[in-house]
């Protein structure tokens, strides 16, 4: 079975690691879901789809919505800002095939997800954290 949704890797929270996170509270904008990278729109407060390589963070589980479901726009939500060495469960494109653990990944900035690339550049935001298949479309990382 493909994993699809953030639960297919167990539970629905997005820290893996039971470690302290940084947060940033924002409001939904009817389109990004849990998990998928985000940033913080100064005008609006809004965490929307990080389009552009710069990026706030990853939007929390709201377990007030229903899984795989984007927050309602204006309902409050929480953006986790990732932590170096911290384990995160993210939206994930263009598996183009399975991959290892510690496969390096990058921001596609089209979709607010990883996908696979680089090397160990500046781009690469962390590796795999457990193998994926391909049609998967969310991973556990470790961040860089």
């Amino acid at each position: 079975m493909a994993n699809t949704k953030i639960s297919h890797l167990g539970g629905r929270e997005i820290a893996m690691s039971g470690k302290g996170e940084s947060y940033k509270s924002a409001l939904g904008d009817g389109t990004s879901k849990p998990g998928d990278l985000v940033y913080y729109v100064d005008a609006t407060g809004y965490a929307t789809y990080a389009t552009t390589a710069l990026f706030t963070g990853i939007l929390d589980n709201d377990y007030k919505t229903a899984e795989d479901t984007a927050i309602t726009a204006a309902q409050p939500c929480t953006i986790i800002k990732p932590t170096s060495g911290h384990i995160y469960k993210v939206k994930f494109s263009d598996a183009g095939g399975a991959k290892p653990t510690g496969t390096p990944l990058i921001h596609n900035t089209g979709t607010g997800a990883v996908q696979f690339g680089g090397d160990d550049t500046k781009d690469v935001l962390g590796y795999l954290e457990q193998p994926i298949a391909d049609d998967d479309t969310v991973c556990l990382m470790r961040w860089k």
